[in-house]
């Protein structure tokens, strides 16, 4: 019927040993739907469960796990809906439709 996340959310950056994380997040609101790595930057798609907000991508730098930018997206965020191909990120909705976000010019 009905599913809540009640324990704290992280993002965290593994290499080899998961018990030893490069850098670990504070603790996040962000339900995360789906995540694409990049050279520079993690994005990560997702969903609010226990606050009120609209879906948002996070744009996450890899280095350290600081949050770039969020920028709102317009549609819940289908599982396992997100790619990348030719310098554009896609993400699905469940609604379906299939957003196209590209860099600044």
């Amino acid at each position: 019927q009905d599913w809540a996340n009640k324990g704290w959310l992280r993002l965290m950056a593994v290499d080899k040993e998961p018990k030893n994380p490069l850098w670990t997040s504070d603790p996040i609101e962000l339900v995360v739907d789906d995540i694409v790595l990049a050279k520079q930057h993690i994005f990560c798609v997702g969903h609010y469960q226990r606050i009120k907000k609209d879906p948002e991508l996070w744009v996450v730098s890899r280095s350290d796990g600081t949050v770039v930018s969020k920028i709102p997206v317009d549609g819940f965020p289908a599982f396992l809906g997100m790619s990348s191909a030719g310098g554009r990120l896609f993400i699905a909705t469940r609604e379906g439709k299939l957003i196209c976000l590209q860099p600044r010019q």
